[in-house]
């Protein structure tokens, strides 16, 4: 009697768990689904710096969801999280804390019918800790990589000092340069000019003396 109630019970749960497999989704719903998909919002956010094994080394990020509905839920391929409706805060959102750089999968996915909905790649960018270091005081990130907030490769202090000295010396060549190229200009000026600029010179000059005259001879008549 109890095997026969063994053997039912294990094709009640084989038959359900068939029915839960070939369940579907018709076109117009699946239409409907990744619209619902579409809005889904996921960015990142930079929260500051973590402490390391040797102290403060990197960046920490909140990966937040927003948009997300009881018809769908998201898996994170890079952790293999799934995150629903259940995961949400009393505002909507989703807020995944301490997410590492690099680059995230998140899957939509249809609740009733496992269906891929969407798929959202959020590639999160890895904090420079250096470039709050003094060195970098006055130079743009713009013009040196290893000065910028974010830089993608592994960079060791050494490697970091050297290049900001060489761009430093190279900064000051550059400028020594401009001001020779300055002064260079100048020179050509004149000396291509120099007819023209003491012909104007000897003008100017008899025009302020006859101007110095006629204003002498005014005043003592």
């Amino acid at each position: 009697m109890k095997l026969k109630k063994v053997l039912l019970l294990l094709l009640i749960c084989f038959f359900a768990n068939i029915s839960f497999v070939c369940a579907d989704c018709s076109d117009e719903e699946l239409s409907k689904l990744k619209e619902i998909a579409n809005n889904v919002n996921i960015v990142y956010e930079y929260q500051g710096e973590a402490a390391g094994a040797f102290g403060y080394e990197d960046g920490t990020f909140d990966v937040i969801i927003t948009n997300i509905v009881d018809d769908i839920y998201i898996r994170d391929e890079f952790y293999n999280y799934v995150f629903n409706t259940s995961n949400a805060d009393s505002d909507g959102k989703i807020v995944l804390k301490s997410y590492v750089s690099g680059n995230h999968v998140f899957k939509i996915y249809a609740q009733n019918c496992d269906k891929l909905l969407r798929v959202i790649e959020l590639n999160i960018p890895r904090y420079n800790p250096y470039s709050e270091d003094p060195l970098c005081d006055g130079i743009s990130g713009d013009d040196l990589d290893v000065c910028n907030k974010w830089y993608k490769y592994d960079l060791e202090y050494d490697d970091f000092k050297k290049a900001v000295e060489e761009y430093k010396k190279d900064s000051n060549k550059n400028e020594i340069a401009d001001e020779e190229n300055v002064f260079n200009n100048i020179f050509d000026f004149f000396s291509k000019n120099i007819l023209y600029i003491l012909i104007s010179v000897v003008i100017i000059g008899s025009i302020v003396v006859i101007v110095i005259v006629k204003r002498k001879r005014s005043v003592l008549n």
